[in-house]
């Protein structure tokens, strides 16, 4: 028995980020959408019992939305650690996010 070999062909520039796939008019899976809701209700929550700001929440959401607009899958994670260690006050609603949305 042989080893088989698998070989893929990307043209016209694409990349993945969890369910989102760039290359497909920007469209997010619903499972994804759904992820970024829980998130961002998750963080208003934390601005509800005043433990942030409002420009803190929404400086993480800029981030966020960046990181699932990216196309390069070799920096992901590194970016994703990035935002555990720059946000440390929104770990569980991150941690939960990106276990649904990552690779």
């Amino acid at each position: 028995m042989s080893k088989g070999n698998i070989n893929i062909t990307i043209s016209g520039g694409s990349g993945k980020f969890g369910n989102i796939v760039q290359g497909d008019n920007n469209n997010m899976s619903s499972t994804t959408k759904r992820a970024l809701e829980d998130f961002n209700s998750d963080i208003s929550d934390l601005l509800r019992v005043g433990k942030v700001t409002e420009d803190q929440i929404e400086s993480l959401k800029r981030e966020v939305d960046l990181l699932t607009q990216v196309n390069n899958d070799k920096d992901l994670v590194d970016r994703a650690r990035a935002l555990y260690e720059k946000y440390s006050w929104a770990i569980d609603p991150l941690k939960k996010l990106f276990a649904i949305i990552l690779p």
